[in-house]
């Protein structure tokens, strides 16, 4: 039996001393959870559960929350897991790092598939989180909106299996924008335009402009919505030589950005030679 629990107490709504659990967990909030222990032992790697707390039959307190831990612990139980779908991005972060620290598997999965809902607001820390915790697969994909950040700012953010390819791969992209950032030219278009420099000037207003920047560095398809008859609001014109320069600029740069390597063929790579040495 357990030890006498105070009038009052606060207790978990799922897990009750009702529920069969065998050894009982304190919440950071002060509410018990009675969990059984061999569906801890079989889905998780990491609580602090030996024979002289299930013998002496100890409160054992978290660092968690009672509403984090209300859904961790119903991933070590063999039945459906509890739906995240209505949960907010902070409170799914403090679940995914229960889970990453508990090494409950299954909950770290379907918790970094939650998290590519939230990556529009919240990339950064979803990137950070997925490099200290060896996601490889969701750092991969985070990488082509973030590979322009310096290399400075990842240095203590990556650890070195991850940091080496990460700067392979930043060189190559830092390499391609250099040769395809630069002014498009003046224009030589017909005399049936307004001036013979319009068009150029508004390419080099367009190229130039942060907003548009930001979008090419973001690989967003929006960046390439740009048309001539977005640029004169004129109908199609086929003579214009910027015109049809960045038609021509375009191409040459998505074909180039097809040829680059993906962070996921370093991560490989580094991985092999780390392997042979």
């Amino acid at each position: 039996m357990f030890k006498q629990i105070p009038s009052g107490q606060k207790v978990s709504k799922f897990f009750q001393a009702e529920s069969g659990g065998d050894v009982v967990f304190r919440s950071s909030d002060n509410v018990l959870f009675y969990v059984q222990q061999k569906y801890l032992e079989l889905y998780s790697e990491g609580f602090p559960l030996t024979e002289q707390v299930t013998l002496s039959q100890e409160i054992v307190p978290l660092t968690e929350s009672s509403s984090v831990l209300e859904l961790l612990f119903q991933f070590t139980y063999p039945h459906m897991p509890p739906d995240l779908d209505d949960l907010d991005f902070r409170s799914l972060m403090n679940l995914a790092e229960a889970a990453e620290k508990y090494f409950i598997h299954y909950c770290r999965k379907i918790c970094v598939i939650h998290m590519k809902s939230f990556i529009s607001q919240h990339r950064d820390e979803i990137f950070a989180f997925a490099a200290k915790y060896d996601h490889v697969k969701l750092f991969c994909h985070l990488a082509p909106t973030l590979v322009w950040k310096p290399l400075s700012e990842m240095v203590d953010l990556l650890p070195p299996s991850l940091y080496i390819p990460w700067s392979l791969y930043h060189d190559q992209w830092s390499s391609l924008m250099l040769r395809y950032l630069q002014n498009p030219g003046s224009c030589s278009s017909s005399s049936r335009y307004i001036s013979s420099s319009v068009h150029g000037d508004r390419f080099v207003s367009i190229v130039h402009n942060e907003e548009w920047l930001r979008k090419l560095k973001a690989l967003t398809v929006d960046a390439f919505e740009i048309n001539p008859e977005k640029i004169h609001q004129w109908n199609e014109c086929e003579t214009c030589r910027d015109c049809r320069g960045w038609i021509e600029w375009k191409a040459r740069f998505q074909n180039d950005v097809r040829k680059l390597k993906d962070l996921k063929a370093f991560v490989e790579e580094y991985k092999e030679k780390a392997s042979r040495s």
